[in-house]
């Protein structure tokens, strides 16, 4: 009983540790989501896109960007069981996301080195790069045993 445990734990940490990540971030992006309105303030284990999209829709007053928000959230939260299930297309999706929203937060970053500001996009860099290799791993595996190596001899 004990030994399948410990397979059961060690085989797939990684993807174990994505499913976490993802459903921290998801649930705390959807909660900054929603209290926005009264308490303009990101957190940090929020995804940075999905929490600007709705500032930004209630100082621009297009809506429609709450929208984005929340289907940035229900992907990460729908590549949960994508990655339980094993398989490829909103882990992909996910990970492009990923990779963008890791580009803006850099952007921020190095704009807030003159103003001090920097100190507040340290974490989503930390979170978002971890997400980001975690994706890539998983999707590389998922792939390679998809489409596997054609062998060649000469």
């Amino acid at each position: 009983m004990l030994k399948n445990w410990k397979t059961l734990i060690f085989k797939d940490w990684n993807v174990k540790l994505l499913q976490l990540l993802l459903l921290i971030v998801s649930i705390a992006s959807l909660i900054n989501v929603i209290i926005v309105y009264w308490r303009v303030d990101i957190f940090s284990v929020a995804s940075f896109l999905s929490v600007w999209y709705t500032i930004s829709a209630f100082m621009e007053q297009s809506y429609y960007l709450i929208i984005n928000s929340l289907v940035i959230c229900a992907l990460m939260f729908m590549t949960i069981f994508s990655l339980h299930r094993k398989t490829l297309f909103l882990p992909l999706m996910t990970l492009v996301y990923f990779i963008y929203n890791f580009y803006v937060v850099i952007t921020w970053f190095i704009d807030g080195l003159d103003t001090g500001a920097w100190k507040l996009f340290v974490p989503h860099m930390i979170i978002t790069f971890v997400i980001i290799v975690l994706l890539g791993v998983y999707c590389f595996i998922r792939l390679r045993k998809k489409y596997g190596r054609k062998k060649t001899y000469y």
